[in-house]
């Protein structure tokens, strides 16, 4: 595949687009961390405006307007629209996911005898309770557009990412964020990569039926991994001050067993294999 500056590819691929997060921040295309940005959405908030292909997108509004349009982290793993991770512990695939991570965490907690959750111990462990209680979910945080990954899909034209944060809400009805990030992974298909990057350079919104997260771009089918980075354990500045702090983390790949099948059947891999 060329991507000589002069090629017709090239040229749809030069321009960056990165959505604005507000007026006077810094246009950015990492993973904002920090508290959840409540507000409303209307539909109209997920269409994109710009000629060039869409690279990044991770505006609140525009992200939990695709959230109500069906790319809410349960719909796209289980099938089912859910308010909350207990909604789904049983869900497809979803309960084999808990179930490694569980491990992966018990198995931290019997190796450091100062690690567990809560503030009274030195090492604090991630709560896997988190990951199936009726106070948290996952959160759209962004939408990448991995084109460049192309030499490595198989055949296609790179990868649609949806990035979702793990968040809570209290019964006293506070919200936050948690330490974890899960990426849902498409393989992007279609007659060619040009034919790919002109999906993300339409007008019009990105759910549209010829639009890039459209329920035939994005499915089950076109799966290629779910992939998992959880804050295992912190030692706080006290217990460490000479780093101010430390932190650990899980790191898990996901890969269905069979093409579109989320059952439970994972080929499952930390990063060191994948």
């Amino acid at each position: 595949m060329s991507t000589s500056q002069n090629s017709p590819f090239a040229k749809l691929l030069s321009p960056i687009h990165r959505a604005s997060l507000g007026r006077g921040l810094p246009r950015v295309a990492s993973l904002t961390l920090g508290l959840v940005v409540l507000c409303s959405a209307s539909p109209e908030a997920a269409i994109h405006h710009a000629s060039e292909p869409l690279l990044v997108l991770q505006h609140p509004e525009e992200v939990r307007a695709l959230e109500m349009q069906g790319l809410s982290f349960a719909e796209r793993l289980t099938g089912q629209r859910a308010d909350s991770n207990a909604a789904i512990a049983r869900g497809y695939g979803y309960e084999r996911i808990t179930q490694v991570l569980k491990r992966d965490l018990l198995a931290l907690k019997r190796g450091d005898a100062q690690a567990g959750v809560g503030t009274r111990y030195p090492h604090r462990l991630f709560d896997h309770r988190w990951l199936t209680s009726e106070l948290t979910r996952f959160e759209l945080v962004a939408v990448v557009n991995r084109l460049d990954r192309a030499p490595l899909s198989e055949g296609g034209c790179g990868e649609t990412r949806l990035v979702y944060r793990l968040a809570y809400t209290n019964n006293d009805g506070l919200s936050s964020r948690l330490p974890m990030t899960v990426n849902l992974v498409y393989w992007q298909r279609g007659k060619g990569c040009l034919d790919v990057a002109k999906r993300w350079q339409a007008v019009g919104s990105l759910r549209d039926t010829a639009g890039p997260l459209s329920d035939r771009h994005v499915t089950r089918a076109h799966l290629k991994s779910v992939e998992i980075n959880l804050q295992s354990v912190r030692w706080p500045s006290t217990v460490h001050p000479s780093l101010g702090g430390h932190a650990e983390y899980v790191m898990r790949v996901f890969v269905p067993r069979e093409r579109g099948c989320v059952s439970g059947r994972w080929k499952i891999r930390r990063t060191s294999d994948a």
